[in-house]
C-alpha cells in the first residue's frame, strides 16, 4: 500500500504463551488476558515488599525479561514461579543484583576508607572475568540490534549478574584495605552496565529493593 519502502519492515518469527497444561484457545476460554497478568503480577510482587512503587517495577520487569530472555520463534510456557523467582534467570533477579550493586556504593560513600588507595593488586579469578565479561557488552549490544535478538543482551546481563553476584559473596568489598578502591570501582562498572542493557530492553531498574 506504499506505507514504507522496501527494507524498512522486518518480520522477526515469534512463538505461543502456553500454559504448563497446554496450548491456550480463545475459543475454549483457556487463556489469560493481558490487564490479568499485570495486576496478578503486582499483586505476587506485593509478596516481596510492601512498597506499590518496587512492586509495579518489579512485576512489569519480570514479565518484560520473561519474553525477551530466550528467542522470539520458541513457544513461552507461562509459568508463575520462574517469572517471580528471586534466585534464578529473571526480572526481579536482575533488578536485584543492580540494586544490591548501589547498596554497596551508597554504603562506601557513608563510611569512605582512610587508607591510601592501592593499584598494584593481583586480580582473582572471578575478578578477571568480571573484567572480561564488562568488555563484551558493546559486542553483544550490536549483535542483538543488527539480528534483533534481544535474547543475546539477556543471556549476557544474566551472565553478568551472576558474576557479580558470586563475587560479592565469596570476597569482601568494603572491608578489604588493599583491594577496596579497584573492587568499587569494578562494582559501580557492573552497576553501570546493568543499567544500560535493562534500559536498552526498556526495564527500568531500582535503586533499593
Amino acid at each position: 500500500m506504499g506505507w514504507y519502502q522496501k527494507g524498512q519492515r522486518v518480520h522477526v518469527k515469534h512463538g505461543l504463551y502456553r500454559f504448563k497444561e497446554g496450548k491456550m484457545s480463545t475459543r475454549k476460554g483457556n487463556v489469560i488476558w493481558l490487564q490479568e497478568v499485570l495486576e496478578k503480577a503486582k499483586t505476587k510482587a506485593l509478596a516481596m515488599t510492601t512498597d506499590e512503587t518496587i512492586a509495579q517495577a518489579v512485576s512489569v520487569a519480570a514479565l518484560k525479561w520473561n519474553d525477551l530472555k530466550r528467542k522470539s520463534e520458541l513457544n513461552i510456557n507461562f509459568d508463575w514461579e520462574e517469572i517471580l523467582n528471586l534466585q534464578g534467570n529473571s526480572g526481579p533477579y536482575m533488578l536485584y543484583s543492580y540494586a544490591r550493586a548501589k547498596s554497596i556504593l551508597r554504603k562506601a560513600t557513608e563510611n569512605p576508607s582512610e587508607g591510601e588507595k592501592v593499584t598494584d593488586i593481583t586480580l582473582n579469578d572471578l575478578e578477571k572475568s568480571l573484567l572480561n565479561k564488562l568488555a563484551e557488552f558493546s559486542k553483544v549490544v550490536a549483535r542483538a540490534s543488527q539480528e534483533i535478538t534481544p535474547h543475546h543482551l539477556c543471556t549476557y546481563l544474566f551472565e553478568l549478574a551472576s558474576l557479580f553476584n558470586s563475587f560479592y559473596n565469596k570476597h569482601q568489598i568494603l572491608n578489604s584495605p588493599l583491594e577496596r578502591h579497584f573492587r568499587l570501582q569494578l562494582v559501580e562498572a557492573v552497576a553501570i552496565i546493568l543499567q544500560q542493557g535493562l534500559n536498552l530492553l526498556g526495564i527500568k531498574t531500582l535503586e533499593k529493593m
